[in-house]
């Protein structure tokens, strides 16, 4: 038989996270610690000033600041600094900029308000902080990690000189938008298009019946020369005018709604402006990052930025505002360099949640503190023009005619091989940028993601693009043994595709029906606890738990196996001499000839003497 051992020794409540809110003094010692230890501010005692503590008098409760952020003012750089220790301590951070407070970006206004929000989420739910968290308060420094990647992005704004041909609108002359914005630094970075394609057909303003933009046939090449990254009031009209140009192109084929205070679009217009009138990559697809596990989420960013590919990066509120900016860097500690499109102004590196960013569930769809976010991927020039359209299928959450569609539904329980069964799907969105025409196709899932067995037919289904589809029904059989882990998911298979792709959901979604509960690990379901007043310990762990409870010597002070209604360990600690222990727990490993273990110390010391 093979053994599976874990360890965990605990000599002092110093090993028990406890959450703690976190004191302006407190976070000043953080942030200077964090620049002390740097390599960019050696030489020097910084001199830090508090900026901002994110709160106004509507959002300041009994509870201290979600967090601070604190300036240099002997050299650039800031730092936000976490105001519970429950969350990583160090949430942004730069050591070439300032962080302005004063006409601070919406798109980073919007991201802070969301961290604060992930902050007092924890706190009202009692979240407990990791291992890695209580390791980064000890060393800030060391948790944000080398940084790997920095592309150089354009510095670029929303206001003027940028916004020299945005249209004057009944409210005054309106701003470019994050949008377009973002959109024009990821075109200045690949110095493309060399010219636009097609005739942009003319539109009115949603909000403004009045002003109308009117259609723009693209019959001029860009002067990519005349688009320096760095751009002001102070330089050369051409190049006002040669800038001014891209970013106003870039809102029209996104069909930006113009506004003084605000200009918006929407996302799937931009990516559809860029292919269709910019010549890029008809395979770019967007992604939500609630439909992956972080873990998985970080290789897929990584892998665009190693490439040397800037993101186009999307964050919504839980208000409904949105926004887009460039992602164009990351740390080995999956800290991401943000561009937000703001002359450069509080660009540096953030962490994408506020929780143990090292945890490869946290932030995914089974989480709560983290705003809505996605990216486009792939997204590069087609410069030959020979570029494919790729299959882009997700689960969606839709009321049709009353009816709710939220992912898979199972018209039966306890499903057993050879019995046949009905899976609903419902509903599909066709996010991709043209029709899909495939098939669907229902399959038993091992606990590893390993498609097992296809268990219905392939299914036929045309969506236009931009589409949904309320329902389809799929009957199934499962042929092998259903084991511990096991679930079902659907696979899609278009033109496009190349191979079968898992029809993936958000995180108010069925996307995968579990039928037998995974077997979970003792290192999960076990937590120890201690009553100093009583002097007793309690271990809850697993039902059917062989455990005994050794001395250093190996002699067996006492034994058992747990149940299933109380799977709990009870043991007076005043009935033991003054000496360790170890307790061992023991557990069959579901479905295999396997076993593991669990070996917890503890030492009773002389206030238990009688």
């Amino acid at each position: 038989m093979k053994y599976i051992l874990f360890f965990l020794i605990l000599f002092s409540s110093k090993h028990i996270l406890l959450a703690n809110e976190i004191t302006m003094e407190q976070a000043r010692k953080v942030a200077m610690s964090f620049f002390c230890e740097t390599i960019r501010s050696r030489g020097g005692i910084p001199r830090l000033q508090l900026v901002w503590d994110g709160e106004s008098t509507t959002t300041r409760g009994g509870s201290s600041p979600a967090f601070y952020v604190f300036n240099r003012m002997d050299s650039d750089g800031f730092v936000i600094i976490s105001g519970d220790d429950v969350t990583m301590p160090i949430l942004g951070y730069s050591c070439s900029n300032h962080f302005v407070v004063e006409n601070m970006p919406p798109n980073l206004l919007d991201w802070m308000d969301e961290l604060r929000n992930q902050i007092n989420a924890v706190r009202e739910e009692h979240v407990v902080g990791t291992s890695y968290i209580s390791k980064a308060w000890t060393r800030a420094s060391d948790a944000i990690g080398t940084p790997i990647v920095k592309l150089t992005t354009a510095l670029w704004d929303q206001q003027a000189p940028f916004n020299r041909l945005s249209p004057t609108t009944s409210d005054g002359k309106s701003i470019t938008g994050c949008v377009a914005t973002a959109m024009a630094i990821i075109m200045q970075y690949y110095q493309w298009p060399d010219q636009g394609v097609g005739t942009v057909p003319v539109y009115t303003l949603q909000a403004d019946k009045n002003t109308q933009i009117p259609s723009k046939t693209f019959d001029r090449p860009y002067v990519w020369s005349k688009m320096p990254v760095k751009v002001d009031k102070n330089s050369d009209t051409d190049i006002k005018d040669e800038v001014a140009t891209l970013i106003y192109d870039c809102g029209i084929i996104s069909k930006s709604q113009f506004g003084r205070k605000s200009t918006w679009a929407y996302y799937e217009n931009a990516l559809e402006g860029m292919i269709k009138y910019m010549k890029y990559n008809k395979g770019t697809h967007m992604q939500n990052r609630a439909t992956r596990v972080m873990s998985e989420w970080h290789q897929m960013l990584r892998k665009e930025l190693d490439a040397k590919r800037p993101i186009l990066y999307t964050a919504s509120t839980k208000s409904g505002g949105g926004h887009m900016f460039v992602i164009d860097g990351y740390t080995q500690e999956n800290y991401y360099h943000v561009n937000w499109g703001w002359s450069g102004s509080s660009n540096g590196y953030y962490l994408l949640t506020v929780m143990d960013p090292s945890n490869p569930g946290s932030g995914s769809s089974s989480g709560g503190y983290t705003q809505e976010q996605a990216a486009f991927f792939n997204l590069i020039p087609d410069k030959d023009g020979t570029s494919a359209f790729t299959d882009n299928l997700v689960l969606i959450r839709k009321e049709v005619n009353g009816v709710y569609y939220e992912g898979l539904v199972m018209d039966a329980v306890n499903i057993q091989p050879e019995q046949e069964f009905k899976i609903s799907i419902g509903a599909v969105n066709n996010i991709g940028r043209s029709a899909f025409d495939g098939n669907l196709r229902i399959a038993l899932v091992g606990k590893n993601g390993t498609i097992k067995e296809y268990i219905s037919e392939e299914i036929p289904v045309k969506y236009p693009a931009d589409s949904y589809h309320s329902e389809t029904d799929c009957f199934c059989k499962i042929t092998l043994p259903i084991k511990a882990g096991d679930r079902i998911r659907v696979y899609y298979k278009g033109k496009y595709s190349e191979d079968w792709e898992y029809l993936r959901g958000g995180s108010l979604l069925k996307s995968e029906i579990i039928l037998k509960e995974e077997d979970m690990p003792l290192e999960k379901m076990t937590s120890f606890a201690y009553d100093k007043k009583n002097k007793k310990i309690s271990l809850k762990t697993c039902p059917q738990v062989e455990y005994q409870v050794l001395s250093l010597t190996n002699n067996v002070v006492f034994s058992g196996i747990t149940n299933d209604d109380n799977p709990e360990i009870r043991i007076d600690t005043s009935e033991l001499i003054d000496r360790e222990y170890v307790i061992v727990l023991r557990k069959k490993i579901e479905d295999e000839d396997e076993y593991e273990e669990k070996r917890i110390r503890f030492a009773i010391g002389n206030q238990n003497k009688k």
